[in-house]
């Protein structure tokens, strides 16, 4: 796709998006037919420029939501992602944000009729053993068993990604190895992030991003 389609694409999204910005920022008045309709029309515009891209919308906070493009994890679509953020015009009462955030309390994700909650992952994290910018991952999730085998994998990054964030799960994870052994795994959620923003502090000081 050339650039001048592209732009073309990222207008075409969001002149949709503000006119169903208003709608969306009251989405839990919508019925269920309006607001899928609105969800099919964002996800049919974002597919268009990349089949990768996905969107959340967050709770309100105050008066404000936050509206998320995603890549849903595919690193090679991350810098679509982050041209159509920088593409979207401004908007009061919304913040446009690139890939899945980080979620500042405890979280769940259901599974048919199991509850998945943030707190029940554990890891062993070591540094990868080719590439010094990357921690490796030993997970163990209480409950993985009852979980559909299909589903696990995906489970598992959907915690990552609202533990670190989406970028971060990306551009600082290498290897994720599920294990059944609850004692292999010593760190938990804060260890993981400060772990993590350790290796971004350092990565940003060998690239001269930082000075002290």
């Amino acid at each position: 796709m050339n650039k001048k389609n592209k732009n073309l694409y990222y207008e075409f999204f969001w002149e949709y998006f503000s006119e169903v910005q208003r709608e969306l920022l009251d989405l839990e008045d919508l019925n269920t037919r309006e607001r899928e309709e609105i969800f099919r029309q964002l996800q049919i515009r974002l597919m268009v420029i990349d089949k990768n891209l996905g969107f959340e919308i967050s709770r309100k906070k105050g008066l404000k939501r936050e509206f998320i493009i995603t890549a849903n994890g595919v690193f090679d679509s991350f810098p679509i992602v982050r041209e159509i953020v920088e593409n979207a015009p401004k908007f009061m009462l919304w913040e446009i944000k690139p890939f899945k955030q980080r979620i500042d309390e405890t979280f769940g994700i259901k599974v048919g009729n199991i509850d998945i909650s943030s707190n029940s992952i554990f890891f062993d994290i070591t540094q990868n053993i080719e590439n010094k910018d990357l921690l490796d991952l030993k997970v163990y999730l209480e409950n993985m068993d009852k979980i559909p085998k299909n589903y696990q994998r995906e489970i598992i990054y959907q915690l990552l990604d609202g533990i670190i964030g989406e970028e971060d799960v990306e551009t600082c994870i290498g290897i994720i190895e599920e294990t059944g052994n609850r004692e292999l795994t010593k760190f938990d959620n804060i260890d993981l992030i400060n772990k993590v923003d350790n290796l971004k502090r350092k990565k940003e000081m060998a690239n001269g991003k930082i000075f002290n």
